[in-house]
């Protein structure tokens, strides 16, 4: 979650995260969304 905040603090409009299947970016899309 932090690198993701990182990213778009860097300026970036979105974030893509390749090879990672929907069941393996679940607790990170989580995780980002209750540190909001």
């Amino acid at each position: 979650v932090d690198r993701v905040r990182k990213e778009f603090e860097y300026g970036a409009d979105a974030v893509i995260m390749h090879g990672a299947t929907p069941e393996e970016l679940e607790p990170i899309v989580a995780a980002y969304r209750a540190s909001e």
